[in-house]
């Protein structure tokens, strides 16, 4: 698996492009329907300089393939859905919610292939990405969301290199 290119501080990952021909997975929401639970969740990229500042896309496998850490080192997360609360662990730490930086909108797709909005799509998902800053690779990122409704939790997890 290669490396995509250079993932600077603020720097976005890769999404395929909406399809406006494709059968829409789920129905638009309406104001007065409640959002739908978190159908999935995904670590869906990691990027740091010991791995080179590009993105690696692990698609939903346990462990990276490239060692990470170091001055810059970041991790983005895929939520079907929407979550009420979030929290992220690394090497069993709980991260602070500043750690949070980002936040983008996913209108299409799956956990391990979202895809872009385009003006007037419903959102049905978000890219959270996570701040590991000045850490050394070589242990598990865990991140845990509300399910919805019932705001029970819903969780995914990777070794990182």
């Amino acid at each position: 698996m290669a490396l995509a290119s250079s993932a600077q501080a603020g720097q976005r990952v890769q999404l395929r492009q909406w399809n406006q021909d494709a059968t829409p997975r789920e129905r638009p929401l309406r104001p007065q329907e409640a959002a739908p639970d978190v159908s999935e969740l995904a670590v869906y990229a990691v990027a740091s300089t010991t791995a080179g500042g590009g993105w690696e896309y692990p698609a939903g496998g346990m462990s990276t393939t490239y060692n990470h850490g170091g001055e810059f080192f970041r991790v983005a997360v895929v939520e079907m859905a929407y979550a009420s609360w979030r929290k992220a662990s690394y090497k069993g730490k709980y991260l602070p919610s500043s750690a949070n930086y980002q936040e983008d909108t996913i209108c299409g797709g799956t956990a391990t292939a979202p895809e872009s909005c385009s003006a007037g799509q419903t959102v049905i998902g978000y890219i959270e990405y996570w701040k590991l800053d000045g850490e050394a690779g070589g242990g598990k990122f865990y991140y845990e969301t509300s399910g919805g409704t019932g705001n029970s939790g819903v969780s995914t997890q990777i070794y990182i290199k």
